[in-house]
């Protein structure tokens, strides 16, 4: 680069400028790709904590649940499940306050 600003080489200063521009116009790219991916990075492990929290949660509560009375086995099955539908046929529907795909995601993360 040096023998081409002296005018020692087959390059002209303006080719050699406008390599280094589109070089770095690359790297100003690349920075932002990495801005936006450290972001990603942050969120997906706000999200990990977040279920592995929920996770041990629930394990807590299973503990709790073998060892404890009539009465707080009914609170910790009221905290659990969000929902209960009959219908006909004996039809029933089950919707917890925590979702499969949590729950499984949690486990792996233990």
């Amino acid at each position: 680069m040096l023998d081409s600003i002296e005018g020692n080489c087959v390059f002209t200063p303006e080719q050699v400028k406008r390599r280094m521009d589109t070089i770095q116009q690359r790297i100003d790219e690349l920075s932002n790709q990495i801005s936006v991916l450290q972001e990603q990075i942050s969120e997906a492990s706000a999200l990990a904590d977040e279920i592995m929290k929920q996770h041990q949660k629930i394990l807590s509560w299973a503990d709790i649940y073998d060892a404890a009375p009539p009465e707080e086995k009914r609170m910790i099955a009221s905290y659990i499940v969000k929902a209960v539908t009959l219908s006909r046929g004996y039809d029933i529907q089950v919707e917890l306050n925590i979702s499969e795909t949590q729950y499984l995601n949690g486990m792996d993360l233990a």
